[in-house]
């Protein structure tokens, strides 16, 4: 039996607000980087500029890439505190909040109240939530609508009486289609196929519990679904849901990676619990083993279903998250428990001991980076302390007598504070090298009111317009350059260095007014009066 309701809510009060906490810091202290987030926040500025609830746009150009949930949330939030990075990320730290939520109701429900507590805990500070939290990305909408999807599934299964449940298993999966496209209904199918298969509902409920998911499935779906196709938005239905999912499944046009591209970026994205998971085969019984099951299928059936894609990015594999917290989190309660065996405590110090001298490491080579880097020299001597400290305090409590208990609280403590550290004051102190918003700046004191044009700029490279606050022209052509260079009007054109001596041999000699780096590569601004 799970815990009482008042304590539920008492411990999802708690946990959702240490999770503000973490993911709070920084969130808009940071710009806009390449190469996803500006085309985001481009499209949610130009739909509220036009009034407009459907179409979002990227400089102009109608973009369908993406389903419409975070669109809308964004579009709500910057109602509520304007267009700027803050409010921009702010759907991605509520995503994270939410999944923080279910993956303790999932724990809590079905394994006790310590492992709810334990998984919500270990799922916030993994690298790729604590990142995400902080981005304007889909992925972690995704995240959170499975782990709905699947809490809910479980307790239809459960609670085989009460059919609100079932409606909420499809209103969670609508919102998952909303957010991400169809994939997330089979991410969430594989743990859920799983407990069906292990409970083995009579025919008769499972036909009641399909009906009633399917509806508000098909409600919530049909919000966005039935707009479009009244409008006879068929391009959008195609590119969001067509293309973006079973072409770029089968055909890749880009992101081709090849069949175990996921068993490496496992252990980087899901870190560090991940290295738990081999700790978590086993040595379970009753609801514990059913919660662990489900989870291992939920991990496994999805890292094999993305391994059949053809096109691959790390940030697919974000909605196994809750899973790898969950297996995690039950070793983590044996260690505390002390019902772990010897040889897995043994390996859990081992962990310990690698990451004291992890963090040594980096701490040297942030040393070392001050004679490459001078003028963040004193950003780098800041990290190497911490780092430094960190490292110090992991091994010191490695060395006294209750050393498990001891190192494992540091090293928790060591993850929360170099997370909030890295969100709130490092990744921001990278705008300096990341971001186009110094150029923008440069380039629209010169350009003034003169029309601006990027020479052969990804379609949806957005931060040149997003922080010139304006459209920009496009030209793709050496001829459309040159015309455009020996034209009446002043015209200024926004060069980045790969594509300097095409442009420079379709106009002729000319000097930049305007020259900065923007993230590894040299942008350049040319203007012809």
């Amino acid at each position: 039996m799970g815990p009482s309701r008042p304590t539920v809510r008492r411990d999802l009060f708690v946990l959702c607000l240490l999770a503000l906490a973490l993911f709070l810091p920084g969130l808009g202290s940071r710009d806009l980087w390449n190469p996803n987030e500006p085309a985001y926040g481009l499209a949610v500025a130009e739909m509220t500029e036009r009034g407009d609830w459907w179409t979002p746009t990227v400089n102009g150009t109608p973009f369908h890439e993406k389903p419409i949930l975070y669109f809308w949330l964004a579009r709500v939030t910057t109602a509520l505190f304007g267009v700027n990075e803050l409010a921009l990320r702010l759907p991605s730290l509520l995503a994270g909040i939410v999944t923080v939520a279910f993956v303790y109701l999932l724990g809590a429900g079905h394994a006790g109240r310590r492992r709810g507590i334990l998984a919500a805990v270990l799922f916030s500070t993994t690298v790729t939530i604590a990142q995400a939290a902080r981005m304007i990305q889909m992925d972690l909408l995704a995240t959170a609508a499975v782990a709905a999807t699947v809490y809910f599934g479980l307790e239809t299964l459960g609670r085989p009486d009460d059919r609100w449940p079932s409606v909420a298993t499809g209103l969670a999966a609508g919102l998952g289609f909303l957010a991400k496209g169809p994939v997330t209904w089979v991410v969430a199918a594989i743990p859920l196929g799983a407990a069906i298969v292990l409970a083995r509902p009579r025919a008769g409920m499972s036909a009641r519990f399909v009906a009633l998911g399917l509806g508000g499935l098909v409600a919530t779906v049909s919000i966005w679904i039935v707009p479009l196709v009244l409008r006879g938005d068929w391009d959008a239905l195609h590119e969001s849901l067509v293309r973006q999912n079973f072409t770029r499944f089968v055909e890749p046009w880009d992101h081709a990676q090849p069949w175990w591209y996921f068993l490496k970026y496992l252990w980087i994205d899901m870190a560090p619990w991940a290295f738990l998971l081999p700790l978590a085969v086993g040595g379970r019984g009753g609801a514990e083993r059913r919660l662990d099951r489900a989870a291992w299928a939920w991990l496994l059936g999805a890292m094999l279903f993305f391994s059949l894609s053809a096109s691959k990015r790390s940030a697919y594999l974000m909605p196994v998250a809750p899973a790898v917290a969950l297996l995690a989190a039950g070793v983590v309660e044996r260690l505390i428990g002390g019902s772990l065996d010897l040889l897995r405590r043994r390996v859990v110090l081992a962990l310990l001991c690698a990451s004291g001298l992890a963090l040594l490491a980096t701490g040297w080579i942030a040393l070392e980076a001050r004679t490459r880097y001078g003028e963040h020299s004193a950003a780098l001597t800041a990290v190497a302390i911490a780092v430094f400290a960190a490292a110090a305090a992991i091994l010191a409590a490695l060395s006294s007598r209750k050393r498990v208990g001891r190192a494992s609280v540091c090293f928790l403590a060591v993850l929360v504070a170099l997370e909030v550290g890295t969100g709130g004051w490092l990744l921001p102190y990278a705008n300096v090298f990341k971001s186009a918003r110094a150029f923008a700046a440069e380039s629209a004191a010169v350009a003034g009111e003169d029309p601006i044009s990027g020479y052969k700029h990804w379609i949806w490279r957005a931060d040149y317009p997003y922080y010139l606050g304006r459209s920009i022209g496009r030209i793709e052509q050496p001829e459309e350059a040159r015309r455009a260079w020996n034209g009446e009007p002043r015209h200024c054109l926004i060069v980045e260095e790969w594509e300097r001596a095409d442009f420079l041999s379709a106009v002729g000699p000319a000097n930049p007014l305007v020259a900065r780096d923007v993230g590894s590569k040299g942008v350049e601004l040319y203007c012809n009066r």
